[in-house]
């Protein structure tokens, strides 16, 4: 193998890397902070997980699901560092509810994202006027008065417009998920 062929197959390794890891940094962050409640502790770990996972990804199976497998990772070290604290003698909550807390967190992540999945597909429903006002309300978060100067409406009119979008928006996204069905 020449060193240019080396250095794309780095690349390409990275670029795949850095696109699973900005797709679930956030979620990331969120599941050790549930499981840590400090901000500090919470920053170390996700940096050491971070290294961690970059580190080992030559062990990630492609098509597998990388979040699941940074959680995990996340995991490990959450407890590692849980059993440096009890050395310390720092209480906190003990490992079993932990394991309870990761568990539920991640079944409440996954209802989140069923849900955003939802609301994503009944959101290209809406007329494209009512999607319109959804992302410039909601998306770039322009306040209602500037949408009211800006379409010549009044800003009653546009929050009765926004409600109304709201309502067809939840209707829809709870009869998606009911059609799906219980997720496991």
């Amino acid at each position: 193998m020449t060193l240019i062929e080396a250095t794309e197959k780095v690349d390409q390794r990275y670029g795949t890397f850095e696109r699973h890891f900005l797709e679930c940094r956030k979620a990331l962050y969120a599941f050790i902070f549930a499981l840590t409640s400090n901000a500090a502790d919470t920053e170390d770990i996700f940096q050491e997980a971070s290294v961690i996972m970059w580190r080992k990804f030559d062990r990630f199976k492609p098509g597998t699901n990388f979040r699941a497998w940074a959680k995990q990772i996340a995991r490990n070290l959450i407890m590692d560092h849980r059993k440096r604290k009890r050395r310390q003698k720092v209480t906190g909550l003990d490992d079993s509810t932990v394991e309870l807390l990761a568990f539920r967190h991640e079944a409440i992540q996954n209802e989140i994202e069923d849900r955003l999945d939802a609301l994503k597909r009944c959101v290209g429903k809406l007329s494209f006027r009512d999607r319109s006002l959804v992302d410039q309300a909601y998306k770039r978060g322009e306040p209602v008065k500037n949408i009211a100067k800006e379409t010549n409406v009044s800003v009653q009119r546009i929050y009765r417009r926004l409600g109304t979008i709201q309502g067809t928006l939840l209707r829809c996204v709870k009869r998606t998920l009911s059609e799906r069905g219980p997720q496991s």
